[in-house]
């Protein structure tokens, strides 16, 4: 790791934090949730004693244990202290070196990127406060202690869900039931459903009123296909594999949900998948290292069975062939790689249990630091910064990734596949990053970059048939652009047969919002796909003879990424039905945002099998009385969604991403918003490609609308769902406010601007108790928590601290 070195410094830049007295103050408050009083002291050089006085001051109450952030939201942490702390300071209160930080900063999803440039801070040392900063902390107190309340709220809570799993060597009657499958997990996965049902009706439920006959079906052999057989107090379940049981049950489960008791009625009900692949991010996944960490943060055991009721049979990870297969000429940049292969068969054997296989994301031949190839120059290929790329036309280095695929294939034989991304992304071949210009590599100038591509898929495809592996390989088509001389038809001829072809559902999808005409890339949901590229490369791949899949987000998407999803129901329908049509045989439910196991799932999953009887009404599995109430707000949320702005740029620099916890300033800062990262109040890159005053109206009438949905759902007690909803209206209903502030402030007219204060220190008031209720609330898997309900306080002081400044306040 010693080959990692940290991004250079910017010039200290001018954030406005003046809603704190002291910049030591700001450091401990926003710390404060996460990193313990010893610490705290030790970076401040001072007491804890002095630390505590200081939290204290501010109306902080007792810190409670903070340690799963160190592993769980170090990101989080990062974040929060990126404009505060040199690197030095940095470094020391996460207990690692600068060449770990500088690995985090490249590998953890583009981690610097969303950082944007550091600032070079000064290091913040403890002082004694002046009497005019002790008056100032006195009012802040005063704010803190009003808003606080107690709670037993605990950040990661979804981790914590974990159960006892049932054993599969129970001995129930032969009466209740008679399993002549031989499939090994047949009992654990009745065991399951005892638990479930007795969790669910109690007193109600008695396994003894049913008789369970489980029998392997000799005549359809499709996987996870089954067949449900209900006659009075008798149940047969017949099934192609263990899987297919696995899911009869579930659909058992979901039954008596619909009826709201334990009772089934009679007749015969045949499923057969219509999309095999299901596959999804785990929600809760450590993106840079889950192979080097306890497996069981990344994929509990709860996790997994919501996974499995939802019907999805599939989970993905970043895989780094070089981490998990010794590199032959760098082997020290693979230190650990035996431990890493011994926790990836550890999940396979997990997620086996729950009828879900294991998928790995591979972005390779992986570039490396450029001094790693200093004794071996002949294999470098084309340089970018501080890494260099592997160059495919070189022999060697095509053996060393089909040599690795094969060892990997061969050291986790149950592994259920790969998906590749061969351009764009992350520096891979020397024809990956080239955006518009011209291949610098002298071996590999004259090759088209469809041929590379298809190299590098062909030589996975055919390590894992070396390997005698039954792993199936997607190409996804991820950054293949004609403006970059790509051929679709060129690589998919070239390819496998064997080999799938994914694409994002929504590409090429036009649109026209606001009077702007545009395509989408990806990442919308307010756009129900498929687009004309995803609909042309999926035809372009069955000409070809190769199966389908598409990519899409299920849950949420950089639109609205801090709720674990949006509760747009008739958009997902709307969706799977044009997916059904268009005859794609797999899905991808997520990146690595929107991998909640929700009720967006549950919708998306009547789409996922074919079946010979009417689907079980969804939504009163999910809501029972207030199903009708649901069914009729979530018309308000699709109609208010299909006003959300898109473009690439608002969804990945907007600030819908942090909502009523982005900051406001009295004075435009200058710094420019970072991908999913800071927005800043950098306008400009905000509206591209509308203008502010398009911009400010589509969030108003998104927001107006999303409040009528609200309404219908005041007759409903506080659940999940409500408190998303309301979640989802804070974030768009501050976007519009923020873009209004923005353009009066700098515009000078400063009518409206305390009524806007106002109602962004309410919405972040409103967010704050939402993010006590629902820790998933704030939580983006590749981003660790975005906002918590401490920023949420922080906001509600900042716009205090405005309105003091402007002259508003008493």
């Amino acid at each position: 790791m010693s080959s990692y070195v940290l991004p250079t410094l910017k010039e200290y830049e001018n954030i406005d934090l003046s809603h704190f007295p002291t910049i030591m103050q700001c450091f401990v408050f926003r710390n404060w949730e996460f990193i313990c009083t010893d610490k705290l002291a030790e970076i401040l050089e001072t007491t804890a004693e002095n630390i505590q006085e200081l939290a204290y001051d501010m109306g902080l109450p007792p810190q409670k244990d903070v340690s799963v952030w160190r592993e769980r939201g170090y990101i989080t942490v990062i974040k929060q202290n990126w404009h505060i702390l040199p690197y030095e300071q940095l470094t020391k209160l996460l207990d690692i070196d600068p060449e770990q930080l500088a690995y985090i900063l490249k590998e953890d999803d583009f981690l610097s990127v969303k950082l944007g440039e550091k600032p070079a801070c000064p290091p913040i040392k403890y002082r004694e406060l002046s009497d005019n900063e002790k008056k100032q902390t006195a009012e802040l107190a005063k704010t803190v202690r009003e808003i606080f309340r107690p709670h037993e709220r605990k950040a990661f809570d979804f981790f914590k869900k974990n159960f006892a799993t049932p054993q599969a060597s129970f001995d129930y009657s032969a009466t209740v039931l008679r399993d002549n499958t031989g499939f090994s997990h047949s009992k654990l996965f009745f065991a399951r459903f005892v638990r479930e049902m007795k969790d669910m009706w109690g007193e109600k439920f008695s396994i003894c009123n049913y008789k369970f006959t489980l029998e392997k079906d000799a005549e359809n052999t499709r996987p996870e296909y089954h067949s449900i057989k209900i006659s009075d107090n008798n149940i047969t379940v017949c099934a192609a594999d263990e899987a297919g049981i696995l899911r009869a049950f579930h659909r058992i489960s979901d039954m008596t949900k619909q009826h709201g008791a334990p009772i089934l009625r009679n007749g015969t009900f045949e499923f057969s998948p219509r999309f095999e692949t299901r596959m999804i991010y785990s929600y809760h996944v450590l993106y840079g290292n889950v192979f080097d960490a306890d497996i069981e943060l990344s994929y509990s055991d709860s996790l997994l069975e919501e996974y499995s009721k939802a019907g999805v049979n599939a989970i993905w990870t970043q895989g780094i062939l070089y981490k998990l297969v010794e590199l032959p000429f760098a082997p020290e940049i693979s230190s650990g790689w035996q431990k890493r292969i011994e926790n990836l068969n550890k999940l396979i054997k997990k997620a086996a249990g729950y009828g879900i296989k294991v998928y790995l994301y591979l972005n390779e031949p992986r570039s490396l630091p450029t001094k790693v190839f200093d004794k071996y120059p002949n294999l470098r290929g084309v340089t970018q910064g501080e890494f260099s790329a592997m160059c495919t036309s070189v022999p060697q280095n095509i053996e060393y990734l089909h040599d690795a695929v094969y060892k990997l294939c061969k050291s986790a034989p149950g592994l259920g596949g790969f998906f590749t991304i061969t351009m764009s992304e992350n520096l891979t071949n020397c024809h990956s990053r080239v955006f518009g210009g011209k291949c610098t590599c002298v071996r590999c100038v004259d090759r088209t970059p469809a041929d590379i591509a298809a190299q590098i898929n062909n030589t996975i495809y055919d390590a894992m048939k070396s390997a005698e592996n039954s792993a199936n390989l997607y190409a996804w088509t991820w950054g293949w652009k004609a403006t970059n001389g790509f051929s679709d038809e060129e690589c998919i001829a070239k390819m496998h047969p064997d080999i799938r072809i994914m694409n994002c559902s929504e590409e090429d999808m036009p649109f026209e919002i606001a009077g702007f005409s545009g395509n989408v890339i990806d990442y919308t949901m307010s756009l129900p796909a498929p687009g004309e590229r995803a609909i042309s490369i999926w035809n372009t791949a069955k000409k070809h003879g190769k199966q389908t899949a598409a990519k899409i987000q299920i849950n949420n998407t950089w639109e609205c990424s801090t709720v674990p999803y949006i509760p747009v129901f008739g958009l997902i329908t709307e969706h799977m039905e044009k997916l059904c049509n268009h005859g794609v045989k797999h899905l991808m439910l997520s990146w690595t945002l929107g991998g909640a196991p929700s009720p967006n799932i549950k919708i998306a999953s009547q789409y996922f099998f074919e079946s010979n009887t009417e689907q079980n009404n969804i939504f009163e599995s999910l809501y029972g009385k207030y199903a009708e109430t649901v069914k009729k707000a979530s018309v308000y949320f699709d109609k208010a969604f299909r006003e959300f702005p898109f473009s690439v740029q608002v969804a990945y620099f907007g600030p819908q991403f942090t909502g009523p916890a982005n900051l406001l300033f009295r004075c435009k800062t200058g710094e420019t918003a970072t991908m999913t990262g800071f927005p800043y109040d950098d306008l400009a890159s905000w509206c591209c490609p509308y203008s502010a005053d398009a911009l400010e109206d589509q969030f108003l009438k998104l927001s107006d609308i999303w409040r009528e949905g609200l309404d219908i759902l005041c007759g409903m007690p506080n659940c999940e769902f409500t408190d998303i909803a309301c979640a989802c209206y804070d974030i768009f209903r501050s976007c519009y406010n923020q873009i209004r502030f923005i353009r009066l402030r700098d515009s000078g007219n400063r009518s409206g601007v305390a009524d806007i204060l106002n109602e962004e220190e309410q919405l972040a008031k409103d967010l704050y108790e939402i993010a006590l209720r629902q820790p998933t609330v704030g939580y983006e898997a590749a981003n660790h928590y975005v906002f918590t309900p401490g920023m949420c306080l922080e906001k509600v002081l900042n716009c205090r601290n405005l309105k003091k400044l402007f002259g508003y306040s008493d």
